[in-house]
């Protein structure tokens, strides 16, 4: 055999072992059912990254290198993959590991090697099936937003896919009702993975039925409305004459906050608005760091996604603010009515006056 013939065989052995090994995790692992939480760690060897974790079940690992997004499923522990070419050692973040639904656990079967687990599912074809491009590894449930109150739906979306997999941008073609399950399909379908391969583009549609409970009339929906509790102080810096205050996200659901401030300088004394909101999303939620969109009243509306937001006010004032999950037109449209008021009026008048809708004070 000829060295080059030698090397060809290799490659193909490399691809074959790989493909087995992704098989085996799409054919175990539901990641739309997470079960728990994990730790992982993520080391770069040369050319290649290994993911480990510490649950012998399926595994779902968010990381970085160098500020780039990747995603593992882990079966067995660990898992290795191709990674970027990098000069110099390179910044490595774990950003999440989440336990996934095992169905190899779920159907009881017997401890098996992991090379003898990956066999029925190659033979009968249903993984292979699924390991095209154009085929999800990853599909994160989209979640049912409040305001559709017990109705049914359906979104098409159409995905940027990078070469990485991960989803780049995600917009909406079609939805019926119109816009009312847009911003909770396009949340889930930028949390999507796919197979590591050429840059594409894909549509899915994502389908919304209202939650058994709500079908059944067992409890109602929850109501609408401002979240305000669920927006924290972080950290609390008192300057000489200014007070810079963190705000985080003590929820699940992401929030489109809205905040008013006494002024400075030339707009001393004046109360001052935010022009466009933020998402606030929970420590470590996949979101941050991205883009979102809202269908509302007036149009669509683009925003972005982040752990923290920062109000910077006089020593001595006040600030006011409104949080709305994303995707409750009302309670968007009624925070904009807010500030559209507040906004450049004398910091003496009630931060409460022109809103419908509750107002968070905080001195």
């Amino acid at each position: 055999m000829s060295k080059h013939t030698r090397l060809v065989a290799a490659c193909a052995c490399a691809l074959l072992a790989m493909t087995c090994a992704s098989a085996q995790a799409e054919w175990r692992c539901d990641c739309t059912k997470i079960t728990g939480s994990c730790k992982a760690g993520v080391a770069v060897k040369g050319s290649s990254v290994h993911i480990t974790s510490d649950q012998r079940t399926c595994a779902r690992v968010e990381y970085y290198i160098d500020g780039q997004p990747f995603v593992a499923l882990v079966v067995d522990g660990e898992h290795q993959q191709d990674g970027l070419a990098h000069e110099g050692p390179p910044e490595v973040l774990v950003q999440s590991c989440q336990v996934c639904e095992d169905h190899l656990l779920a159907d009881d079967m017997p401890a098996q090697s992991a090379t003898s687990r990956a066999a029925p599912a190659a033979s009968s074809g249903t993984a292979a099936a699924s390991a095209t491009p154009d085929s999800a590894l990853i599909k994160v449930a989209a979640a049912y937003p409040d305001a559709a109150r017990g109705r049914s739906g359906d979104v098409l979306v159409e995905m940027n896919i990078g070469a990485d997999g991960a989803v780049t941008q995600a917009r909406v073609l079609e939805s019926k009702p119109s816009g009312l399950f847009d911003q909770a399909a396009l949340d889930a379908a930028r949390r999507w993975r796919y197979p590591p391969g050429a840059a594409r583009t894909v549509k899915e549609r994502i389908a919304f039925q209202p939650p058994a409970a709500a079908r059944a009339g067992a409890s109602p929906a929850p109501a609408a409305g401002p979240r305000n509790a669920c927006v924290k102080e972080g950290n609390v810096d008192e300057l000489v004459d200014i007070v810079q205050v963190q705000l985080i996200n003590a929820c699940a659901e992401p929030l489109l906050v809205h905040t008013c401030t006494a002024g400075f300088a030339e707009r001393a004394d004046q109360w001052v608005c935010d022009e466009q909101p933020v998402a606030l999303v929970p420590r470590g939620d996949a979101l941050n760091g991205l883009l979102g969109e809202m269908t509302t009243d007036s149009g669509r509306i683009r925003f972005g996604y982040t752990e923290e937001k920062y109000v910077s006010r006089p020593a001595a004032s006040r600030y006011a603010l409104i949080a709305c999950a994303v995707g409750d037109r009302d309670c968007y449209s009624a925070a904009v009515r807010w500030t559209d008021y507040l906004n450049a009026k004398p910091s003496n008048v009630d931060p409460l006056a022109g809103s419908d809708v509750a107002v968070a004070v905080v001195r």
